[in-house]
């Protein structure tokens, strides 16, 4: 085992691009490596360019034989550590490969018990005898790694003194000592979880190919449609409010037009444009509206995050869900992409990059509409190949029923039924031929939202949000009904919290339905029916609302990113073991397809995204991708494709 943390620097700004075009930047450079053998004290090796401001423990020939001699490569985040190696290392200073299967990344390991990522953070929370060094080490990486802005009397491109030099080297050291106290505490990963891993791992290497003088010409038209915006937003407040980023002078000057809002939040400013508001105000509202849409980033992020062979890569982050260990996105994000609001929006971007901005605006209207529907159709196929995609049907929605054993939800899935118009009779009452698409569209909604115990408000706001508004009063009723006719996902809730309760209290196993909670250690583990667990760290029960008991858990809150203590309650449970086990089913599915020759390039929710060639056969890879796995015998399990030469909704 040889545990390893590279310190570089680069003129490329990390945080925009991801590890790949920093890596292959002729700018990025390595200014350390330290390595410990086992548990043999931290040695460092230093590049030629820098050996005479530091006497390095390792020659190259020495640290060359120290990485033949492993076969475990342990770094924390190691999707950087590995990607500086293979582009640097191997490329640049002949170092011997070191292949994926013998890389372990200590933050995965931590998320895989829903800890904190961050090495610093996980550190803390464990108690560990090495812990990060947070203070003078981490504030000289930041200043060496990036170039400083020359001046007349210092041109020198780079922070570096001596002294500095000394102190990033012990912090890279810190570093390493506490990786591997971080890995000696942690539960290594099972075989499969391994695997899974090492797939992420080739998915991000793989990464989508970018049409990128597309892009280019998208960022030209937005920015030049920005400008327009803004001159006109200028002008209609008589030069008050000149950039999108005077928020206050913009509530000011709408608040003497009569307009008084709290904030111009993309929902504060919908919901004001839904109400009675006219002339001049109406006007800047649909300004900021405009402004606010995330096409310029997004168009941007596909630019930085893309190397010089057009392909962007890094987009997946695995386990980044701390609470259900589903994927999440970095990057580009297409996980977020709106959904498009244009039928056809590989000709509105054709129409957009080539025409005019007033011929566009003409025939498609707001051209950021435009940009916001044509993100997806920029990622595409390379050359010669094509792009196959598949999706779950309704997952969760299938997943919940299962686990709840829902026998009408269930029949209905595998009568081939209308779910949502299923729903929608439990609701209103009518008979399943005669539910209407508003009653469906109620159905689809409550299906999606209620399983997981929405209140009522919440489930108002959500219903507003899909473009089905509801009073306060409809979703009160709407909710009870539903909950009404599935009292098997009521007992669900109930199970799920009286038994991950009685486990915490006793220390004892307990079970309800296809889920067993367990205590290992300092962590409540919920084991789901594949047999990985979730885990909840530092359990207690306390008294909640009413006195009833309820389960208090710490954990990185998906919002503020902070960790803190957070309770759950059945709902919430049903919620975590649901998406769990969809994440499951994607994660045996992407398997599969992969072991059968279609290789992964995209994960988006439930989806899955191969770049092959022409002959590949749809329908195989539905096949093999619907099937359903031994531990979810009775899970009805449907998916649809589509194949083409550019991504789409």
């Amino acid at each position: 085992m040889l545990t390893l943390d590279f310190e570089t620097r680069s003129e490329v700004d990390l945080r925009k691009t991801g590890v790949y075009p920093y890596a292959e930047n002729e700018s990025t450079e390595v200014l350390c490596l330290a390595v410990k053998e086992d548990d043999q004290p931290t040695r460092v090796w230093v590049p030629p360019a820098f050996a005479q401001y530091h006497q390095t423990d390792l020659t190259n020939e020495q640290l060359n034989q120290i990485l033949q001699s492993h076969d475990l490569f342990v770094a924390h985040n190691a999707q950087f550590e590995r990607i500086i190696y293979r582009e640097i290392m191997e490329q640049r200073h002949g170092f011997t490969p070191i292949p994926l299967e013998q890389w372990c990344d200590t933050a995965v390991m931590a998320a895989n018990f829903a800890l904190p990522r961050s090495l610093g953070e996980v550190c803390d929370v464990l108690k560990l005898p090495v812990q990060k060094d947070t203070g003078a080490g981490r504030k000289v990486m930041l200043k060496m790694c990036k170039p400083r802005r020359p001046s007349k009397n210092n041109p020198a491109k780079w922070h570096f003194k001596r002294e500095e030099y000394d102190v990033l080297i012990a912090y890279c050291k810190q570093d390493v000592d506490a990786e591997y106290a971080l890995y000696n505490a942690l539960p290594k990963l099972s075989r499969s979880e391994t695997l899974l891993w090492r797939l992420d791992q080739q998915i991000n290497d793989r990464g989508v190919q970018v049409d990128i003088e597309s892009v280019c010409l998208m960022i030209e038209k937005i920015n030049e449609y920005i400008q327009i915006l803004l001159a006109e937003m200028c002008e209609l407040t008589h030069g008050q409010v000149k950039s999108a980023r005077q928020v206050a002078a913009t509530l000011d000057w709408l608040r003497t037009r009569g307009v008084n809002l709290p904030n111009l939040q993309r929902e504060t400013v919908a919901a004001a444009l839904q109400e009675d508001v006219e002339g001049r105000a109406r006007r800047v509202l649909e300004i900021r509206q405009a402004l606010a849409k995330s096409s310029t980033s997004k168009y941007e992020a596909m630019k930085n995050w893309s190397c010089r062979d057009k392909r962007a890569r890094g987009t997946l982050l695995f386990r980044g869900a701390s609470r259900t260990g589903r994927w999440a996105g970095k990057g580009i994000q297409p996980q977020n992409f709106p959904r498009p609001s244009l039928k056809d929006p590989e000709d509105a971007m054709a129409v957009l990059t080539r025409c005019t901005l007033p011929v566009a605006k003409m025939i498609y209207g707001c051209p950021m509409e435009v940009a916001s529907s044509c993100l997806r159709s920029v990622i595409t196929a390379a050359p010669g190949m094509k792009l196959m995609a598949m999706d779950f049907s309704s997952i969760e929605a299938r997943v919940i029923a299962w686990l709840a054993e829902d026998a009408k939800t269930l029949d209905a899935f595998r009568s081939g039924m209308d779910v949502y118009k299923v729903a929608a009779t439990g609701i209103y009452g009518v008979h399943y031929d005669d539910v209407d698409d508003n009653q469906r569209s109620v159905g689809k909604v409550a299906t999606l939202a209620l399983g997981y115990g929405m209140g009522s408000e919440s489930f108002e706001q959500d219903a507003k949000s899909k473009g089905v508004p509801l009073s306060f009063v409809e979703c009160v009723r709407i909710r009870g009904a539903w909950i009404d006719d599935h009292p098997e996902i009521r007992a669900l809730w109930k199970g799920l919290s009286k038994a991950a309760i009685s486990t915490v209290k006793t220390g004892k196993p307990h079970t309800y339905g296809r889920i067993r909670y367990c205590m290992r250690g300092n962590f409540l583990q919920c084991v789901l029916p594949s047999g990985r667990a979730l885990s909840y760290f530092s359990p207690t029960v306390e008294p909640g609302m009413f006195g009833s008991p309820t389960l208090h858990f710490y954990v990185v809150d998906s919002f503020t990113h902070k960790w803190e203590q957070q309770n759950a309650w059945g709902g919430t449970l049903a919620g975590h073991v649901t998406q769990a086990t969809a994440c499951d089913l994607l994660s045996d599915a992407i398997l599969r397809v992969s072991d059968k020759g279609f290789p992964i390039n995209m994960l988006v929710h439930d989806e899955a995204v191969v770049e092959t060639c022409p002959d590949a056969s749809l329908d195989e890879f539905q096949r093999i991708f619907a099937e359903v796995p031994f531990w979810a015998e009775g899970c009805p399990i449907e998916a649809e494709g589509w194949e083409g030469l550019r991504y789409r909704k």
